[in-house]
């Protein structure tokens, strides 16, 4: 059966204290009085929190993320829809989902069903369960996962050769990141 996260949430004032002035001002005036005045415990809050103190340490404003990686990452995968080899087997796994009485467009539209969404109320259905080997079945027949890994990879490679000297300058930045982390660590 699935479960909840038993993690408490933040206060107002532990959010303000890590995310600072990067939040909007909607969480901020939710704060108490000392930390909408911009201090804790009678210390400065850093611009930006806890959390823009420690990117500035590290000496980068990224969160732990190349953006330009997460955006060929989201641009690959939707070329990859769109590739004829992939919109191929999307159909093959569609007819063979079909056969089983199942009606999918693609293997995304079978795990986005709306009857399936978790709920820590209820177990897993026979008809979940059904569908589910249904769908593993036909994407083993027609290697499904194979086909659009791939193109992904084949788009991905493309597309670090167009942006190698960008993704170098973020590789650079992670070096440093990386380099002043182990410094901060290694002073604990």
């Amino acid at each position: 059966m699935r479960t909840q996260s038993r993690r408490p949430a933040p206060s107002p004032d532990e959010e303000v204290l890590l995310g600072g002035s990067d939040l909007p001002a909607s969480a901020r005036e939710q704060a108490g009085p000392e930390v909408r005045g911009g201090s804790f415990n009678g210390r400065k809050i850093p611009a930006g929190g806890c959390f823009g103190q420690a990117r500035t340490t590290l000496g980068s404003q990224s969160r732990g993320v190349s953006p330009l990686v997460e955006q060929l990452n989201f641009a690959s995968y939707e070329a990859s829809l769109s590739d004829p080899a992939v919109t191929e087997v999307f159909g093959l796994w569609s007819r063979c989902m079909r056969e089983k009485g199942y009606s999918y467009a693609a293997p995304m539209d079978a795990d986005a069903d709306p009857r399936f969404r978790p709920d820590p109320r209820r177990r897993v259905s026979e008809r979940e369960i059904a569908t589910a080997v249904a769908d593993i079945s036909c994407r083993r027949r027609h290697r499904v996962a194979e086909i659009w890994h791939g193109v992904e990879v084949r788009v991905q490679n493309g597309y670090v050769r167009e942006n190698a000297a960008r993704l170098a300058a973020d590789r650079s930045t992670l070096d440093t990141v990386i380099r002043n982390s182990t410094n901060i660590n290694g002073r604990s």
